[in-house]
């Protein structure tokens, strides 16, 4: 009778335990948070350290602007459209090489859209009218890759393993493969006019990841098409189904419209609020959103659970104007952030000793543009 009482107790706590690994699994899937519910947050709840990045300035890697900027491991990649070159330099500042090949020969581009780094450091830069240029992790021209015509435009590239991912801004997806040529295409949202679906992916666990435009949808990107994973849940907060399919019907793509998404979300408008990008961490779940007529910050804590809502940091940080690649936010100065909705980021009360090292170089008109990266916790 005792051996049955022990194996019955056995067996319960083993339903028991499953049934918690569920729960935890499906709480996982879908991250519940009160956009009103605000958490008093500094910079260093979130971040390991802060590193100033003096870029090497000299006449052969001088930047004129940073359009796109990426981390590897050690190495930031940086695209200066005003010069169609391509930079390559180490996080502590130090130049390792250039591209420059712009050109009408066979082996040169005549302008780059966006650009890719695969995980064994190979570049990929991106024509808008389907072309790729790879190179090695040394800046080596390696191979010219012609795609097929089937986008309107091609607008962005991510590449994983011997998959190449391009969408357009006409709202497709092309989905090529490397090894064999062969390729699929897929739908990804309609065009409208204030919601472009550029710059809504991000890679996480080597996964390519995409945001959907208004229901809070993480979805992974395969070649089979775009795969649920997870999703936000605002609770009352969520956009409608209602209002979605009222905003999608009344608003086409229209070249000469002037309006822009802030007058869509808010209150008294079509969406109450708007994911501007989400990405992920080891650590965190992290959306960049608009609500309530105002960016807004939202960390959720994979370890503990906790969530963290806040316009601005305790130190005034907004993470906005950064990049995210690589687990870290990167920051560089840009025209745009010095005037529109004050979006302040970097303060000496978060820089400490640094500040003076990162005014000095901001203030010289002749030295690289000085990059800031945060390290989110592990």
């Amino acid at each position: 009778m005792n051996t049955i009482k022990y194996l019955t107790i056995i067996i319960l706590a083993f339903l028991f335990v499953q049934c918690c690994e569920k729960n935890i699994q499906g709480n996982e899937k879908r991250i519940t948070i009160d956009l009103e519910e605000r958490t008093e947050t500094s910079v260093f709840d979130l971040t390991d350290s802060i590193t100033v990045v003096p870029l090497h300035t000299s006449d052969s890697c001088l930047i004129a602007t940073i359009n796109q900027i990426e981390k590897k491991k050690d190495t930031l990649y940086i695209y200066d459209m005003q010069q169609s070159a391509f930079f390559c330099f180490k996080t502590n500042g130090s130049y390792l090489f250039k591209i420059s090949d712009k050109g009408n020969g066979p082996e040169e581009y005549q302008h780059i859209e966006h650009f890719s780094v695969s995980e064994t450091g190979e570049i990929f830069l991106l024509e808008p009218w389907g072309n790729i240029y790879q190179y090695s992790n040394k800046g080596v021209f390696k191979q010219k890759i012609k795609l097929p015509h089937v986008l309107e435009s091609y607008n962005e590239i991510y590449v994983r393993g011997n998959s190449i991912i391009i969408i357009s801004v006409s709202g497709d997806i092309l989905y090529y493969s490397l090894s064999d040529g062969t390729y699929q295409c897929f739908h990804l949202y309609e065009r409208m006019n204030a919601f472009f679906p550029i710059k809504r992916t991000s890679i996480y666990n080597d996964s390519i990841m995409n945001v959907s435009l208004f229901d809070n949808q993480i979805y992974k990107i395969t070649q089979e098409g775009l795969i649920p994973s997870w999703s936000w849940d605002f609770k009352d907060n969520n956009n409608s189904e209602q209002n979605i399919k009222k905003l999608t019907s009344r608003i086409t793509y229209n070249p000469n419209d002037k309006s822009v998404l802030t007058d869509y979300v808010g209150k008294g408008k079509p969406l109450k609020q708007f994911i501007y990008t989400s990405c992920e961490s080891n650590r965190f779940k992290i959306a960049l959103m608009e609500y309530n007529n105002s960016f807004l910050h939202v960390f959720h804590d994979k370890t503990n659970h906790k969530n963290w809502v806040f316009k601005r940091t305790k130190e005034n940080t907004i993470f906005h104007t950064c990049t995210y690649t690589d687990n870290t936010f990167i920051y560089y100065d840009q025209p745009f952030t010095r005037g529109w909705r004050n979006l302040t980021c970097i303060t000496e009360e978060i820089l400490g000793d640094k500040y003076n090292v990162y005014t000095n170089l901001k203030n010289d008109s002749d030295s690289n543009p000085t990059v800031i990266l945060f390290h989110l916790k592990e």
